[in-house]
């Protein structure tokens, strides 16, 4: 069995979060003698493996680094460094790590206009809904923060669905680039309006990447 850790040095949210994730895969609780200091024990099998092990890759694109972040089932991250990649950067790869470098290599080919990866975002149900309904905006269109506030049946929901597009933590797969002012305009974006600018005129054809 392996030990978490002590919760008594982290947040209460924390401990938590950290709860209901090792029950989640069938973990166990304990607490030390002489102390109330909890530990979150988990058991050593494959659900741990698929739902805990975590795989990070760094890759080189022509918006910067990512970093492509994914558990042994789902992606859970990707997200843009500005710097390049460096030596004592850990990386970890696996199966799926290399389907997702290999998907978006064909992106910024000019191969792709979709992506074809399970996703497991952490977010609010809201904010989920704001994803899902980001992941229907094609390829070379643009879509209001107004139209999806309508999409996911909550009009009045505006600046909400901007927030949760802020946070979005599964960039270019969860196209969050395609929402702009009902203007028009650019607003946020947390990887850059300049990369925001770079990715939309990409897939309009207006420029190359």
């Amino acid at each position: 069995m392996l030990t978490a850790g002590r919760t008594n040095e982290i947040s209460t949210a924390r401990k938590n979060v950290l709860i209901e994730k090792v029950l989640a895969i069938g973990g166990k609780l304990k607490y030390t003698k002489g102390s109330r200091a909890l530990y979150l024990v988990k058991e050593k099998n494959q659900t741990e493996k698929k739902f805990m092990t975590k795989h990070t890759v760094y890759l080189e694109m022509p918006v910067g680094t990512l970093c492509v972040e994914a558990t042994e089932t789902h992606i859970t991250g990707l997200k843009l460094h500005r710097q390049p990649v460096e030596t004592q950067f850990t990386q970890s790869r696996s199966p799926l790590t290399d389907k997702a470098c290999k998907q978006l290599q064909e992106y910024f080919a000019g191969k792709r206009q979709a992506f074809d990866l399970p996703l497991m975002p952490e977010g609010t149900e809201f904010q989920k809904s704001v994803w899902n309904a980001l992941q229907t905006i094609p390829f070379g269109e643009t879509r209001s923060y107004k139209d999806i506030a309508v999409q996911i049946g909550n009009p009045k929901a505006v600046r909400a669905v901007g927030q949760a597009n802020n946070r979005n933590p599964v960039m270019l797969v969860i196209p969050c680039h395609r929402v702009v002012g009902a203007d028009g305009s650019l607003t946020g974006y947390a990887a850059g309006l300049d990369v925001k600018q770079k990715l939309l005129d990409w897939e309009s054809g207006k420029a190359s990447c």
